[in-house]
């Protein structure tokens, strides 16, 4: 039953040297320890290993193409990555600190060129943004607000309207907006 919190108090704890060389973790400004023990570091760096894994789901196929996208996760950061063809090997096309949470719609057509929508955290708030990402410039941009919760992403056939959930609050209490963009004008 250890093994869980020293993988979650791993990234939250900072490493101090004590007399005798040892090194135990210690909790930062951020919180309070009541009741449990000192940590030695490499006990934590031991068990951080079982909070490192990979892992690769579908995301969405190509709307003309025998091509996929697929999250794909290595260490902490799950990343979208293009599969050319059957068989081929996977292409990273995101490079974030914080993990891609899904990808919502993949547009490829001559006037527009070819993105891909996707819902992404910043700073672990769970405050998840809508993204679209050129793969021609491989850059992405900020299609949603920047400070509430998002979620979903349905793009219309033509790729001109991207439908999403908003969620916000009032003096009455917390609701769900539904909202239609167009992801080429953010």
């Amino acid at each position: 039953m250890k093994i869980p919190l020293l993988i979650g108090l791993s990234s939250l704890l900072i490493a101090l040297p004590t007399t005798g060389g040892a090194q135990f973790l210690v909790p930062g400004d951020n919180m309070t320890l009541d009741g449990i023990p000192s940590i030695p570091i490499a006990i934590a760096a031991d068990a951080g290993r079982y909070g490192q894994y990979r892992s690769a789901r579908f995301a969405e196929w190509h709307p003309e193409r025998l091509e996929m996208l697929v999250t794909t996760r290595f260490g902490n950061t799950s990343q979208v990555h293009r599969v050319a063809a059957p068989g081929a090997a996977r292409e990273q096309l995101t490079f974030f600190d914080e993990p891609v949470r899904s990808v919502s719609s993949w547009v490829s057509n001559g006037l527009d060129g070819e993105y891909f929508t996707y819902l992404r955290d910043v700073g672990g708030a769970e405050f998840y943004q809508l993204y679209r990402h050129d793969l021609a410039a491989g850059r992405s941009t900020l299609l949603s607000d920047g400070t509430k919760r998002h979620s979903g992403g349905v793009l219309s056939r033509a790729g001109d309207r991207l439908a999403y959930t908003r969620r916000d609050a009032d003096a009455e209490g917390a609701f769900t907006q539904i909202r239609i963009i167009d992801p080429r004008i953010p």
